[in-house]
């Protein structure tokens, strides 16, 4: 049986958990994640939503009545009647309901601007939440409040603490290597741009088929208030290509130049059978210069991630491609590179593995694996 929770995330103390663990109390996971999923779950098998009951019914009509005062009070005119409905939709989960209760949402610009984001399919915009900068309710692009409910979900939540390491790992790179030309297959609002500034100066090619707001071209010559190119640590140089990153290669001007090529946060949407990882392979081997690297991850099913696919909604997530331990992510891995090489050996050119990185964020144990590669001629 399930047992409520009657806490909020805010309830956990910061200094209780630095001075006692450094990070999230593993008794803390069925509160922090568990429970919505099984609450999600569950009333996707009975389909008796928040509404099937008086008390529930009445839970959502709060839930609704605070974030509708909080689009009021602290965003513009018109946002909460265009988005209501939407948040009527999804809090009918009781999982759904359960999260926006225990981490507080509607106290927080940041918690409602990312449920609108993933819900809308602007998942750019939601990625970069992650990393603790976006839009506020006003649609002010800031650095989050370290005061409020999304600063500490982000602070102990596994997803966001990955999305993290991994940006970081990439601005190691470019204090190790001379990084002149980098592509992104599937970057978002390239988010690695906020650690250490380390794409200023670089050229940057963005493949990018989500709901960015740029056109094709240059990134300087973007108009419009809604692109965050404008606003905050800015690339000099960055073509953006609103197509599928399997066609990377078709491009003969970036064929043979690209230092590096990153693709994290893609491999779970490439579909079940390996081939489409083969291709994202084959396009990056054809870009990138001798000696160039590739940096790419797969991701590991932990309790977080499961509340992400059921009380989150999250877009895609019955068919994304998560993987269940380090030992499977890494022998796919590693097919995925054979099967790769096989297929470009007539060019004499292959990948040999540079290294294997395994994330882990406690308490939630291993939550991805990231491989970085190296092009041999």
């Amino acid at each position: 049986m399930l047992e409520p929770v009657e806490t909020t995330c805010m309830d956990i103390s910061d200094s209780t958990i630095l001075a006692n663990y450094g990070h999230l109390p593993k008794d803390k996971i069925y509160e922090w994640a568990a429970y919505q999923a099984a609450l999600s779950v569950d009333y996707a098998r009975t389909k008796k939503g928040s509404s099937y009951t008086p008390t529930g019914a009445f839970a959502k009509r709060a839930m609704l009545k605070r974030l509708e005062e909080a689009f009021l009070s602290r965003g513009n005119a018109g946002d909460w009647s265009k988005y209501s409905e939407l948040f009527a939709k999804h809090l009918e989960d009781p999982g759904t309901l359960e999260n926006f209760r225990y981490f507080c949402v509607p106290d927080s610009d940041e918690m409602i601007m990312f449920y609108k984001s993933i819900w809308t399919g602007d998942m750019a915009s939601a990625m970069e939440y992650l990393h603790r900068w976006g839009k506020d309710l006003k649609g002010n692009y800031r650095k989050s409040p370290e005061d409020e409910s999304w600063y500490r979900m982000t602070e102990f939540e596994g997803i966001a603490v990955n999305e993290r390491l991994k940006a970081k790992a990439i601005s190691n790179l470019f204090d190790t290597y001379e990084l002149e030309n980098v592509c992104f297959f599937g970057g978002g609002n390239l988010p690695e741009r906020l650690y250490n500034n380390c794409l200023y100066g670089a050229n940057i090619t963005l493949f990018e088929t989500g709901t960015i707001v740029a056109p094709e071209g240059l990134a300087n010559n973007i108009a419009g208030p809604d692109s965050i190119f404008e606003k905050y640590l800015v690339p000099e140089n960055v073509t953006i290509y609103r197509e599928n990153l399997l066609q990377a290669a078709t491009h003969e001007e970036l064929v043979g130049v690209q230092d590096l090529v990153v693709m994290h946060g893609v491999s779970m949407y490439l579909g079940e059978n390996i081939d489409g990882m083969v291709s994202a392979l084959e396009n990056a081997l054809m870009l990138l210069c001798r000696d160039g690297l590739m940096s790419y991850d797969y991701l590991l099913l932990t309790d977080g991630m499961k509340r992400t696919a059921t009380a989150q909604h999250w877009p895609g997530a019955e068919n994304m491609k998560i993987f269940s331990s380090v030992e499977e992510a890494i022998a796919e891995g590693k097919e995925t590179i054979r099967l790769a090489n096989e297929a470009n050996r007539c060019n004499d050119t292959y990948f040999d593995v540079e290294n294997i990185t395994i994330n882990s964020v406690e308490p939630w144990g291993e939550t991805s694996v990231r491989f970085l590669l190296r092009k041999c001629l």
